[in-house]
């Protein structure tokens, strides 16, 4: 930039004029001359170490893959991108932030194709990968949860307690009965044993009382 001599013969306000002219143009040539403007990129999934600029992106539809391929995404296995600082002149930032727009246009066109292409595969597959192991599993098992188990079951309960039951009791009553006659033969068989023995020793006693 070039600055110009301030003659003081011109006047006062003129003086003026010119020194903040000259002061203008030095500090615009200041500002030219900057060379730590911001113009970060993104890292290089291939190295990691060179530059990726998503103003590089291009998608070119793969019908093997039966969706667009993209090339320069920037992007890691992992799905993340990495900033990669750096810094630019004052051309190269005017230059960088021009075409700003053509890098959201492009990610954003991205964004609307791929939604296009893998959306269905979304709404349709996955609602039915949900239908067939979630849904309806729950459905099969909540259309089995019925009442109809409880008369089998109440059938059993009464066989077992008014049939079954009433065949055990009157065995064990018989049981008890038989039981009984069984103790009243011994009862009389023992007392045939007793009064004998009873009366031997009461015989004894007599024998020796005599004698």
């Amino acid at each position: 930039a070039k600055t110009v001599v301030c003659t003081p013969a011109a006047g006062a306000a003129e003086v003026a004029a010119c020194r903040s002219g000259n002061k203008y143009v030095t500090l615009k040539q200041e500002l030219r001359d900057l060379t730590n403007f911001p113009c970060n990129v993104f890292l290089d999934p291939a190295d990691s170490m060179s530059d990726c600029d998503p103003l590089n992106m291009a998608g070119t539809f793969s019908p093997a893959a039966n969706r667009t391929v993209y090339t320069s995404t920037c992007m890691y296995p992992d799905g993340t991108m990495r900033r990669k600082n750096k810094t630019c002149d004052l051309a190269g930032f005017v230059t960088y932030l021009t075409n700003f727009g053509e890098r959201i246009n492009k990610t954003m066109t991205r964004l609307d194709t791929t939604v296009a292409e893998v959306g269905w595969g979304i709404s349709v597959g996955l609602k039915s990968l949900v239908q067939t192991n979630i849904v309806a599993p729950i459905e099969t098992i909540a259309s089995g949860v019925t009442c109809g188990f409880m008369g089998r079951y109440y059938r059993e309960l009464v066989d077992g307690l008014c049939f079954q039951g009433v065949v055990g009791l009157t065995g064990i009553g018989q049981s008890y009965v038989a039981c009984g006659v069984i103790a009243l033969f011994v009862l009389v068989l023992m007392y045939g044993v007793w009064r004998r023995a009873i009366d031997n020793v009461n015989e004894n006693v007599k024998l020796q009382a005599s004698g």
